[in-house]
């Protein structure tokens, strides 16, 4: 972030414009327009002020001035009080119209940075959606989800509301200045001597403070919340193993680090509000050595006293919000880092309807992939075919290439040599929703939803728009009927967070029937039963195997061997190769019975 040390305004304002989509900078330039009204009228009622103090202190002035003696003649007053008390009354109009239409232009400016957080939000949560898996399991899963809930509401609170800010109130001060100047110039330059010095020292001094902790906050926000995190995932082994005071103490020394850095930022924030008073005792003084050794006029003392009360009075908080702006900019300079990701061309869009077709078979040609840094494949020349309503079995020991075989059939991997043919034509990546849309995939640990028995079937549908049609007959394919009938509320009944209040056998049926409900042409089961007991293994053994009499194309990822029955084929993987190939009996009566089959 070079840029924003050599200038932090500039660069932050270009980072901004990079961010923003093109609508969004549209409605900016409309919102700016706001708050260079808002500002000019900031002005004009600070304007008023003056000539109220004025005539209250000479009241001859309403005679002598040509303005005032013309509205004091056209609207007939009689006396100077009444005149005064005219004045008095337009000021506090003013003040109420400036007050009442600043507040709606804030309200604007707010509901426009909290609207660009939340699409900001939206645009990261696609952007890491669209990631493969190694970038999911390589990264840390707090600091992802703090990068899309938190961060880009570190982007409108920290940068893009101070930049509006910082934007309106030098457009005030740039207003009063001129307003001076024209009014007595002698005033800018003593408001110079004392404001500028002033605010220049008070940035440059804790300009670089604030950056480093805003980096800071970066890293340790995320581990914070990882702890906490883990500390309730982890809750069983925590407590019989006594270690809460390690884990407590790992979570409380990041929160310690957090709220100190916050103080930080709290304190460099409240030193420009509390340097106000000085500023402004040290503008008096000018002005009294002004009026004792320079002014010809003691009535001129007054003038100049008055006037810089009524623009120290505006321009003193702009000042102060403007160093405020540029703090918040600097310490939340870091969020651009992390909104690089939005800028990814690689989202898939989900509207994809198209529909591949699916007669013959599937054929696995020459499929290799390495992991980054890996020494050799994880998948080595995977070479073989299945056809159409074939019940396909693949076993292999830990580290035989299984997992990755299905990561790359599910194509959140991506082979680097080879290809998956689908009909004798290539899978490519545009392909990806199509084929996604036809696959069912039931692994060991079934995703449960926190919802009803009908949500979690029908998985990502909105409960009014479930087909229920479809939901029965996933229902029976996945034989749930029984267990359905016996919940008090039936498909209504709350499983519980994480799958709770069902057991593991309930868990893998609810993962086949959503498969079912989804009408996928391809079934791919990845250690659908290593969790389960005897019996709900043979349960879910026999609906795998209805299913395929009925047609599906089903993949068994198996670790017991008892799964593989009523395979047509079953492969065995060697180091990422597939070394053998096996029917049901053949593996029974092999070595690897005695070694693989009794888990």
């Amino acid at each position: 972030m070079s840029f924003l040390r050599k200038n932090i305004l500039i660069g932050t304002f270009q980072q901004v414009k990079r961010v923003l989509r093109p609508a969004q900078r549209a409605r900016a330039v409309r919102l700016s327009l706001l708050v260079l009204l808002g500002s000019a009228l900031d002005v004009v009622g600070l304007a008023t002020v003056v000539p109220v103090i004025l005539v209250a202190q000479e009241p001859q002035r309403i005679h002598s001035n040509a303005i005032l003696s013309s509205i004091f003649e056209g609207m007939g007053f009689e006396t100077d009080k009444g005149f005064i008390l005219f004045m008095v009354l337009g000021m506090l109009g003013a003040f109420i119209v400036k007050n009442l239409l600043g507040f709606w232009i804030s309200y604007i400016q707010g509901s426009f940075s909290y609207d660009i957080a939340t699409d900001l939000s939206a645009r990261q949560y696609r952007a890491y959606m669209a990631k493969d898996l190694a970038f999911i399991r390589e990264n840390n899963s707090a600091k992802l989800i703090t990068n899309v809930i938190n961060i880009p509401r570190f982007f409108s609170a920290g940068i893009l509301l101070p930049l509006t800010s910082f934007l309106s109130e030098i457009l005030v001060v740039l207003f009063i200045l001129i307003g001076i100047l024209i009014y007595k110039w002698q005033l800018i330059v003593m408001l110079s001597l004392v404001m500028v010095p002033a605010f220049v020292l008070i940035y440059r001094s804790s300009r670089n403070k604030i950056n480093s902790y805003g980096q800071e906050k970066k890293v340790i926000f995320p581990k914070a919340y990882n702890e906490m995190a883990q500390s309730l995932n982890g809750f069983i082994d925590i407590r019989l193993n006594h270690r809460l005071d390690f884990f407590f103490k790992r979570f409380i020394d990041y929160q310690y680090r957090l709220n100190d850095i916050h103080l930080y930022l709290y304190s460099f924030n409240i030193i420009p509000s509390r340097a106000n008073e000085l500023i402004a005792i040290l503008g008096l003084v000018f002005i009294f050595l002004y009026g004792l050794f320079i002014a010809d006029n003691p009535s001129e003392l007054f003038v100049i006293l008055s006037s810089f009360a009524v623009a120290a009075y505006r321009i003193m908080p702009s000042l102060n919000r403007m160093l405020s702006s540029l703090m918040s900019m600097k310490s939340h300079s870091y969020v651009f880092d992390i909104l690089e990701d939005i800028f990814d061309p690689s989202v898939y869009g989900e509207t994809q309807n198209r529909i591949l077709p699916f007669k013959e078979e599937i054929k696995f040609n020459r499929l290799t992939y390495r992991y980054p840094s890996a020494p050799k494949p994880a998948l080595d020349q995977v070479d073989f075919s299945v056809k159409k309503g074939e019940m396909i079995g693949l076993i292999g020991e830990s580290g035989a290439g299984k997992s990755t075989f299905m990561n790359v059939f599910l194509r959140f991997l991506v082979e680097q040599e080879g290809q998956i043919e689908l009909d004798g034509k290539k899978l490519g990546l545009d392909d990806t929703l199509a084929w996604w849309s036809m696959i069912g995939y039931v692994p060991q640990d079934v995703f449960i939803l926190e919802g009803t028995v009908a949500e979690n079937i029908a998985f990502g549908v909105k409960p009014d728009e479930i087909d229920h049609s479809r939901l029965q007959k996933a229902i029976e394919g996945a034989n749930l009927r029984d267990f359905v009938e016996n919940l008090e509320l039936g498909l209504e009944s709350q499983i519980g967070e994480k799958g709770a209040k069902i057991s593991g056998g309930q868990r893998q049926r609810l993962g086949i029937a959503r498969a079912l409900y989804k009408n996928a042409e391809i079934l791919l089961f990845d250690e659908a039963t290593s969790a389960l007991d005897p019996q709900n293994e043979r349960e879910i053994i026999a609906t795998i195997k209805a299913l395929a009499r009925a047609g599906k194309t089903v993949l068994v990822i198996a670790h017991r061997i008892t799964t593989l029955e009523g395979c047509d084929r079953i492969l065995e993987l060697q180091e990422g190769t597939v070394v053998r190939t096996y029917n049901y009996r053949e593996l029974l009566a092999s070595s690897l019975y005695g070694e693989v089959g009794t888990d």
